[in-house]
Formats: structure tokens, sequence, C-alpha cells
């Protein structure tokens, strides 16, 4: 079993020690891989903590396991009913495995959301997000407040990040540097 993980074309830039997300929108050269890639994790908050969990599946009621991207919409949309459903995954901080019910998650928050800079990256490795920047060239100015973007993925939709409109050629007049 491993945590699930999102991989999204972009690059991780810093502002002091505050991580942020600038998107790639552009399509991959078909002539070559696809490079700066981040692999993202979404953990879920334990009810009544600021504990962050990252989960790998969650086994439902009747035995169905869900370990795949989807599984967070399924917990947004079904988790209510099913309250015994049990998550395995990992904490966040000290990256030990644990098994908790989905009645002792905040299944409607939003996902407190880490970066990695590999898939194989153990979980306490993370970053945890700050921004996700939406390139536009004809942005003028500071990094402004953005509506996510339609195309976005599930997962990412619904993290624990501010989205920003940004001139990526402007960023490091406004702090934020590549690593």
């Amino acid at each position: 079993m491993n945590p699930l993980t999102q991989t999204i074309r972009g690059q991780l830039l810093y502002q002091e020690s505050l991580p942020g997300l600038l998107l790639d929108v552009t399509p991959p050269p078909e002539e070559r891989p696809a490079h700066n890639l981040v692999y993202v994790r979404y953990a879920l908050v334990v009810r009544g903590s600021e504990r962050h969990v990252f989960p790998g599946l969650v086994l439902d009621d009747w035995g169905r396991e869900r370990k795949t991207l989807s599984l967070y919409r399924w917990l947004f949309e079904e988790g209510q009913r099913f309250p015994r459903a049990e998550l395995f995954g990992w904490h966040a901080t000290t990256g030990e495995q644990t098994q908790i019910f989905l009645r002792d998650l905040e299944i409607f928050f939003k996902y407190p959301c880490y970066a990695f800079t590999a898939t194989e990256s153990p979980v306490q490795d993370g970053e945890r997000l700050h921004a996700v920047f939406i390139p536009d060239a004809s942005h003028e100015g500071v990094p402004q407040q953005s509506e996510i973007p339609s195309g976005i993925p599930w997962p990412l939709r619904h993290a624990s990040v501010l989205w920003q409109k940004v001139n990526p050629e402007t960023l490091s007049q406004y702090g934020w540097q590549a690593a």
C-alpha cells in the first residue's frame, strides 16, 4: 500500500519558507518526456485536532477497497453514509501507519496539500503548499486571488491553498524563487 499521490506538471517556488506551486498549463512537447513534475498528496484532518493523515485506501462497510485519487470525491459525496468505513494511511508528521474510522475524520474540510520531489518520498518529507499559481503572461502587478480554473482535478480543486493568478516572469519581483 502506498500513499495516494498525484503527479502535477509545475514548479515549486518559495517565498522565504512558504512553498507555492506554479502550474505548467502548456501541453508537453511530444518529442520529449514532461519535466518539472511535482508530486502532491492530500491529507485528511483528524476530527478535533490539527493532525493530518495521508490515505492509502479506504475499506467501506462491505469490504470494497477504494485506493485511487477518486477516493477524495467518494469521501465527500458518500463518506457520511459509511461512518464505520476504515481508512488506512500514514500520519503526516511521523510517517507511522495508521487505521482510523471515517467518522473520526473531517471529510468536508479542504485538504491540506503537500508537495514532494519524488513519488517514493516518505510522507513526513512533504512541504505543505501555501499557494497554487495560475500563469497568465498578461497579468500585471502582484499575484492576485483567482478563481480555480476549470479542468483542475477534484482533489486539487478542494485543496487548502490560495489560488493566485500571476505573471511567471514577475514572480521573482515579489519574493518567489525556485529552490
